[in-house]
């Protein structure tokens, strides 16, 4: 069952859109903001031994990365 971001002290939630399209910036609340991370298939795994600073590594992320392959999804 997938954490309700609402109920869980997560400090975030992944989100697997391989259709996803970028339609703009809105105004919105700071309780909305989000940042999206774009990093190309043959740069995962550099990308995440390198993270930019200020960012951490959510240690299930590489296991959603290797269920997504095994899958076929990427």
């Amino acid at each position: 069952m997938p954490l309700s971001p609402v109920l869980t002290s997560t400090r975030l939630t992944h989100f697997f859109a391989p259709e996803a399209e970028f339609v703009g910036k809105r105004e919105k609340e700071i309780s909305e903001e989000i940042e999206v991370l774009t990093v190309p298939r043959d740069k995962i795994s550099d990308f995440l031994l390198n993270l930019p600073e200020d960012t951490e590594l959510d240690i299930r992320v590489p296991g959603i990365l290797w269920i997504l392959q095994k899958r076929g999804l990427i």
